[in-house]
Formats: structure tokens, sequence, C-alpha cells
């Protein structure tokens, strides 16, 4: 699919599942390198997973930070390759790669600081400290992939994944466990430096093959500052990345209170959780792929098309949830076996359906207002919804120690993202009105 047939043709959900698969199939890549330290130290000792789970929760504050301001690489060369500026796209992701250089270190200092107030074990420490001099790099990563996702060639973003997790499996095996004699166990910190490895293996990988696109007309002024390049992705992406960090706060509320009501209610939300992170690739796909579309078709004035791409995320979305539905209902005597409450599960698979219907229409409601360069209406909308339909009522439920069902938990949820999703679409409406009058 050629930019021409992007811009100025409907997208049907075929088209549009065969566009956004590579970049499902991509974020799944991300989601197994994320967890497979987890998993391989299970098996070494539960201390160390423990410790790592805790450690890469407050790692995640600062990499979703990177990654989200880097991002808008997507919509900055989405824009430009409907153009054919070619050589603006090179100087436009060349410039993200500024960004990290200026943000880095502030972010690294700030998560240092944090650290320093927070009473860790010594395995949470070295795994937290080791990775600090790195977390630069999966934000790098996702500023490369921007550059050939924009392009249609999601498959070299794809490799990079797979080739990040065939790593770090690789020396998770190796340094986790050790080798006979050759090589000791080294624990939490094997599974970092196999981490590190992974994801610097991603960021070698996607830059060989940038430079290989740069090494016929590569020049100076493409390497050089661009102030209003750099604005331009903060202006996308701070709003974003603030938003999703406050976001992340206020679900660690969420879930901190649940448990203090009770071992029903956070099972119920636990296990919903891991439904909803079975599907959750599903939306980052999509909302990958609106982001760019929807920049493209800005770009190309064609917005009568942008309704029409819409429906087809959408029709692909609930096709794809009720095989999810169906799957998780189908299993129930696996889910029986693994899981003694039974209640539990089921009423959690009916939580997630409900929870994912309403936040595919976030993330593509999202995807387009990012792409309207609109990001500062998305912070806007997640905080002041999340504050009154998640922070007042469990701040009062605390103060008259209210103790709330899973039933009423759920519903919380569920409200809150689709009032979210109401707002974010009700926004997107009027940028559509908007641009047709402008």
């Amino acid at each position: 699919m050629d930019k021409q047939e992007i811009s100025n043709k409907i997208l049907t959900p075929i088209s549009a599942f065969k566009y956004s698969f590579p970049l499902m199939i991509g974020a799944l890549g991300s989601a197994i390198l994320l967890f497979i330290d987890r998993i391989m130290l299970a098996m070494y000792s539960t201390e160390s997973m423990n410790a790592v789970a805790y450690a890469s929760t407050i790692l995640m504050i600062g990499q979703i930070a990177l990654i989200t301001i880097c991002n808008s690489s997507e919509v900055i060369c989405g824009y430009l390759f409907i153009r054919s500026r070619f050589q603006e796209m090179r100087k436009a992701t060349w410039q993200s790669l500024w960004v990290l250089v200026l943000l880095t270190p502030l972010l690294s200092i700030g998560l240092i600081l944090i650290v320093s107030k927070l009473e860790l074990d010594l395995l949470a420490k070295s795994y937290l400290y080791l990775l600090l001099g790195f977390i630069w790099t999966p934000a790098f990563s996702a500023a490369m992939s921007g550059f050939f996702n924009s392009q249609q060639r999601s498959n070299v973003y794809v490799k990079s994944i797979w080739l990040a997790n065939i790593f770090n499996i690789v020396f998770n095996g190796i340094l986790i466990f050790g080798v006979s004699s050759y090589i000791e166990p080294m624990g939490v910190k094997g599974a970092a430096i196999s981490t590190i490895i992974g994801y610097l293996a991603q960021a070698v990988y996607l830059f060989i093959n940038f430079i290989n696109e740069n090494n016929k007309s590569l020049r100076i002024f493409e390497l050089s500052l661009d102030t209003k390049l750099i604005k331009k992705y903060l202006s996308l992406g701070v709003p974003h990345s603030l938003s999703q960090i406050a976001e992340f706060g206020i679900w660690l509320m969420f879930f901190t209170f649940s448990k203090w009501l009770g071992p029903n209610q956070i099972t119920i939300l636990s296990y919903m959780q891991t439904f909803c992170f079975l599907y959750m690739f599903v939306l980052v796909g999509i909302g990958k792929s609106v982001t760019i579309l929807a920049s493209q078709y800005f770009s190309s004035n064609n917005i009568s098309l942008l309704p029409h791409m819409l429906k087809s995320f959408f029709t692909i979305h609930v096709v794809m949830l009720l095989i999810l539905f169906l799957t998780l209902l189908i299993g129930k005597t696996i889910m029986m076996y693994f899981f003694p409450l039974v209640l539990f599960p089921v009423l959690s698979v009916f939580g997630a359906v409900g929870y994912l219907f309403f936040e595919a229409f976030r993330f593509i409601y999202i995807g387009v207002l990012l792409a309207k360069d609109d990001s500062i209406q998305i912070f806007i909308n997640n905080i002041f919804v999340s504050f009154f339909l998640l922070v007042l009522p469990i701040s009062f439920s605390i103060y008259f120690e209210l103790v709330l069902s899973e039933h009423i938990l759920l519903s919380m949820i569920i409200t809150y993202v689709a009032a979210v999703s109401i707002a974010l679409q009700l926004r997107a409406r009027k940028n559509f009105k908007q641009f047709i009058l402008n």
C-alpha cells in the first residue's frame, strides 16, 4: 500500500487489518520483552522476581515519558511522507535523537532522586541502577521505528523487536542461571544485563537500517539542532507523556485502594488486568496505525476519508474483542483449573471486555488528536475525568471508610474509560469541523 493509495482511497476493514497487523505483532513483541525477565527470574527465585517487578515500575516513569515524546516521529514523518519530503523525514528523525540527548539526563537525575527517597532492597537497586544508564534505548528505538512505520515499512520495526527478544532470552538463560563452571549465576544483575543487550540490539538494528537510507545523501544540516522541530516534538509529546504518567499514578492509587478493601477486590482487578494485557497489543497496533494514517489524511487534505478509516478500525476491534471474549469463555474449564474461585475470573472477563470496548475508542481518538497536534486536550481530558471519576470517589470512600464491592469497582473503571473516550470523541469531531471550515 503506497502513499497514493492511503491518501486517496477508502480504507476497508481488511486493508486496515493488513496495515495494522505488523504493528500489532511488534507491540506483542514489546510486551514479551517486558515480561520475559520476570518469567525467568521467577524460576530463579521469588525475591528476584519481586525486586525486578518493583524496580521496573519505577523505571517505567522515565521510559514512558521518553518513548511518548519520541513516538511523535510517527506523526511528523507521516506528514512529510505523504508530501514526498523524504529528506526532511530524515532530518526530523535525527532531531528526535537530539530530544533524547536533552531530556535523558534530566529524567535520569529525577529518577535517581526518587529512588533515593524510597526504601529499596539491594536486588531492586542493582537492577535499577544498571538500567538507568540505558533508559534512553527504548525511546531511541521508538524514534527510529517512527521513520519506517510512517512509510508502511513496519516490518523493519517488527524484526527489531523480535531480534531484541532473541538476545534477551538467550542471555537471560546464560546470565541469570550461569553456565556450569564457566559463568556464575548472576540472578537480578544478569537479567538487567540481558535486557540492556536486547535493547541495544534493537537500537543498533534500527539505526543501521536508518543509516543505510541516508548514506547516499546525508547532509550536515540534517544533524544540526533544529529548535523548531525540537519544539514540535515537545508540543506533541510532553502533554501526552504527562497524561500517561499521571494516569499511571492514578491506577497505582486505585490498585492500592483495592488491596486495602480486601482480597476479593484486588483479585478481581488483578485477573481483569491480566486479561486486558492479553489484548493490549491489538489496541497499541490500532492506535499507532490511526496516528500515522490520520496525519497523512490531514496532510493531504483528504479529511473525508477519515470517518471510513475510523469505522474500519472499530470493526477490527469489535471482531478481535469478540474472539478474545469467546476464547476466554470456551476456556472456562482451564480457568477453573488455574483459578480456584471460579466466580472471580468470569466476572473479571466481563469487566475486561467492558473496559477494553471503550478503551479502543480512547486509543483511536487519541491517535486522531495526536495527528491534529492536539495533545494538550488529551492531557486535560484524562486528568479531568480521572480526577472526578476515580480520585474523588476513592478519596471519599477512604475518608468515610466505605467498603466497595468488586462490582462497584469494575463499574467505576468502565465508567471512567467510557467518559474519557466520549470526551475525546467530542474533541475530535470538533477538530473535523474546524479542519473542514479552514
